[in-house]
């Protein structure tokens, strides 16, 4: 297997992690881990690396710390690993080496992502930390805090409550899984726009890729009849009282002209048979999560797709120009007893079945300009596959999986033509809300947790 890259980029903290070999006691009594405190302490200065937050524990130590130079990590646990190993082979009357394999390192965005990762290295179980330091202001040594951490507050005790307020408020064990996930694949911990920044600036690629067969999305209304108006005369329709019937859906297919109302609430992406309906995310393998217990749609603009319920419109199989009206019968709005009827005594359509009529013809023409901007991008082969996962210990859990969305790599490679045309159609704005929006995937894992609270 290859070796991962080691990046440097100025002023960008790094999580890293050294794991013991078979799971060796790396601590037997106090005075180990105190000699290797004491180590760190006197490596971290002289090799200019300003630790954050530390967690020694028996069978992995964890720092989060921004190095001042490119070589400042590899040197500072390459001496580290070496001194240690030494006095604590010496000590045991043993040989060989303690730790397994290279040290992980991942680069961490700290305007997102610094205060939660740094209690998350300081709240582990371990023979000693920076929680205290960090929590409680307790002198540390070993800890410089970062500038970001120090401008919470003027004073001390104002610090320590700011950031335990955002601590109490953000952290939960989704984002402690995703933290483990991302060393243990040393993979960026950062918003999206942030891995494409540090991408533009290395002028690598930086997010994995991943392979695997998009599933059966699956159907809202469930089998759908034509609307006949002799069968249906007296059939009518109630005002929609709650979404239920959309609470097990994992994903909603989306109109681009919607994508500006709800690209700032939810995740976008590209999913279906072939990846080429634009879709938003919204369960993390469970309930809908943008629906509440009420029934009700959280987000300000609730899509086109649950609006139009029971109802969807396909082409008639012989005259492409004519259109059928489809609906769920199973539907709990629909009723022979009480609402507005869809058809007048005399067997037409209704004033409300005209309005629902062209509501559908209007959804159904903008459903066909949307499915031309996708197939554009597929076209261009910009877009990767991708999940959302987290680990339980060792077990790694896909909670979401088979959906694309565009490779910001791939993207900046598209030739100047493409990107002129994109430019001129709006192709190119289309691209940018659908990137903006994939760091609400964070917000899917608030709405997870706030339904356990």
């Amino acid at each position: 297997m290859a070796r991962k890259l080691r990046i440097f980029v100025e002023d960008i903290p790094q999580y890293i992690k050294m794991s013991a070999i078979n799971e060796i006691e790396l601590f037997k009594d106090v005075s180990d881990c105190n000699y290797f405190y004491n180590q760190a302490l006197e490596l971290s200065k002289n090799l200019f690396l300003d630790i954050h937050a530390y967690s020694l524990s028996s069978n992995n130590i964890e720092f989060l710390a921004t190095p001042k130079h490119e070589d400042s990590i590899s040197k500072f646990i390459q001496n580290l690993s070496k001194q240690y190993v030494v006095y604590f082979n010496k000590k045991y009357a043993r040989t060989g080496t303690l730790w397994e394999g290279r040290y992980k390192a991942s680069l961490v965005d700290v305007d997102n992502f610094l205060f939660l990762l740094m209690y998350h290295i300081e709240s582990k179980k371990s023979q000693k930390n920076s929680l205290d330091k960090n929590t409680k202001n307790i002198k540390d040594d070993l800890v410089t805090s970062h500038k970001s951490y120090l401008a919470l507050a003027s004073t001390n005790e104002t610090r320590v409550n700011k950031y335990l307020s955002i601590i109490k408020k953000k952290f939960d064990k989704y984002i402690s899984s995703w933290f483990e996930n991302s060393i243990n694949k040393q993979q960026v911990i950062g918003s999206n726009i942030f891995i494409s920044k540090l991408e533009e600036t290395t002028g690598l690629n930086l997010v994995a890729k991943k392979k695997g067969r998009p599933p059966k999305r699956k159907q809202m209304n469930g089998n759908k009849i034509l609307l006949d108006k002799i069968k249906h005369k007296d059939l009518k329709i109630n005002k929609l009282q709650n979404l239920d019937f959309a609470k097990n859906l994992q994903a909603i297919p989306i109109l681009e002209i919607e994508l500006d109302k709800i690209s700032p609430y939810l995740p976008v992406v590209f999913g279906g048979e072939n990846y080429d309906n634009l879709l938003i995310l919204t369960s993390l393998g469970g309930e809908n999560l943008a629906i509440n217990s009420q029934g009700k749609w959280i987000i300000p603009y609730i899509p086109n797709e649950i609006r139009k319920h029971p109802f969807s419109m396909a082409k008639h199989p012989s005259n492409a120009e004519h259109q059928v009206i489809l609906f769920d019968e199973k539907s709990e709005v629909l009723s022979y007893e009480q609402g507005e009827p869809l058809f007048t005594p005399e067997g037409n359509a209704s004033d409300k079945l005209t309005q629902i009529g062209s509501f559908l013809k209007t959804s159904m023409e903008n459903r066909e300009k949307t499915q031309d901007i996708v197939k554009d991008i597929i076209q261009s082969g910009i877009l990767d596959e991708r999940e959302i996962a987290v680990n339980d210990g060792e077990i790694k859990n896909v909670l979401v999986k088979n959906f694309k969305v565009v490779d910001i790599d791939k993207f900046y490679a598209l030739d100047d033509s493409i990107l002129a045309k994109w430019v001129r159609n709006g192709t190119i704005k289309f691209i940018e809300q659908h990137l903006k929006s994939l760091d609400n995937i964070e917000k899917l894992f608030d709405l997870a947790n706030a339904r356990q609270q």
